[in-house]
């Protein structure tokens, strides 16, 4: 199944003011608008479209609230079930915010990958696991080995017994969220 989110940045401080208007309205900004839903008005044709989501965070949402959305998530992966969560959107729009955060305000990824390890900790009575780490991008159709870059290496997705990888993508062990956090920060 998919589930889809729409979370809203807060204003930058050039966007309100004198002639600025806001364009993206949420239960809050209009009753009549159900919790799952914004309105996008378009001023320059006079119209308004709606749109309809799993969950919608407006400009005051904490990275708290939108990880508590996706928390349940990380059972489903300790359960065997692939799992994938990105964020898509114009540049600027808060994609990297909302998945990494800041020191003080953790994102989806931090905040997830924490959260397994303190899982896997949990059932370790029951569960041995073996947790591998990779980072990749895709930009441009182009897929890069954030780890490990190379020019190259030409990675590719492929579909095995297992479900899909990445061929030749750096793949490393790790027991701990710590050593996690060593290879994102050379990332």
């Amino acid at each position: 199944t998919s589930e889809f989110f729409c979370r809203i940045r807060p204003q930058l401080k050039h966007e309100s003011g004198t002639g600025c208007d806001n364009a993206i309205f949420f239960k809050a900004d209009r009753p009549d608008l159900e919790d799952t839903h914004i309105s996008v008005l378009d001023d320059s044709k006079g119209i308004e479209k709606v749109f309809e989501f799993d969950h919608c965070f407006g400009p005051e949402s904490t990275q708290q609230q939108v990880f508590g959305e996706v928390e349940a998530l990380v059972t489903s992966v300790l359960d065997g079930y692939n799992v994938c969560i990105f964020a898509y959107g114009q540049t600027g729009s808060g994609k990297t915010f909302s998945m990494e955060g800041s020191a003080d305000q953790p994102g989806i990824n931090p905040r997830t990958l924490a959260r397994v390890f303190e899982m896997a900790g949990e059932r370790s009575s029951t569960y041995s696991y073996a947790i591998e780490f990779s980072i990749l991008e895709i930009y441009n159709e182009e897929i890069r080995d954030l780890i490990e870059p190379s020019k190259d290496k030409k990675l590719d997705i492929r579909q095995g017994p297992d479900g899909f990888f990445v061929t030749d993508l750096f793949r490393a062990q790790v027991a701990t969220f710590e050593e996690v956090d060593g290879y994102w920060s050379k990332a």
